[in-house]
């Protein structure tokens, strides 16, 4: 029994080890193509020729957040796939298939792994627990022009409202805003929304439950 405890012991240390050396792996790929953005003047064509699913760059002030955005047919390839197209447990940024690739919908929702290192989006966790003014903003450089989103909303959920990206008309995404659920003491509106506006949704796991969703959902506020 000793034994069989001692090699239990090994074996759990081997793939935690492997597991480590993987997600450190992931994450300097991704550091070298967040420093290749910002270094390169021909930042947008040279992740085109990477891959092709690339639409956008993404951050987002008080976390780490500073990634790439692809898109393809589906909501499952890119859970274990890397921006390079390797499996890869980390994942990638990704946009919900039923999103437009062209143009910007009422409701753009883009998801990533809440990785334990705080890389991909585990950092969007900040904006629940930890103390921040003001409302922060939400960058996405999509089809050469950016877009800059007021979050106003961050939360953990079961509820499925918030994925919904296709609405019949302005009655029907003034329902869908009704059912947001709001930090009206954390992140203040100037302005509440309407049915003019358009919204950003970013959405993670939690470490709670395979079922629960953390949420953070912006108003735009400035495109060029």
């Amino acid at each position: 029994m000793l034994l069989i405890g001692v090699i239990g012991i090994l074996y759990a240390g081997i793939n935690i080890h492997s597991y480590i050396n993987e997600y450190k792996v992931s994450e300097k790929k991704y550091e070298e193509i967040a420093q290749m953005y910002n270094d390169e003047p021909d930042n947008e064509q040279r992740l085109l020729e990477m891959n092709k699913d690339y639409i956008g760059w993404i951050s987002v002030e008080g976390t780490e957040i500073q990634y790439p955005v692809v898109v393809t047919d589906n909501n499952e390839y890119y859970l274990n796939h890397n921006f390079y197209n390797e499996p890869d447990k980390v994942g990638a940024i990704f946009m919900d298939y039923r999103n437009s690739n062209e143009n910007l919908g009422k409701n753009t929702i883009i998801y990533g792994h809440n990785m334990k290192d705080e890389s991909m989006f585990g950092s969007l966790k900040k904006l629940i627990h930890e103390d921040i003014s003001g409302n922060p903003k939400i960058t996405f450089e999509f089809k050469d022009e950016t877009y800059e989103w007021e979050i106003f909303t961050a939360y953990e959920t079961y509820t499925e409202e918030w994925m919904q990206v296709k609405f019949e008309d302005d009655h029907e995404f003034a329902s869908y805003i009704d059912t947001l659920e709001y930090n009206s003491d954390k992140f203040p509106l100037k302005e509440n929304l309407n049915s003019s506006d358009k919204l950003i949704t970013l959405a993670t796991c939690t470490p709670n439950d395979l079922n629960e969703r953390l949420v953070v959902q912006g108003k735009l506020i400035k495109d060029e």
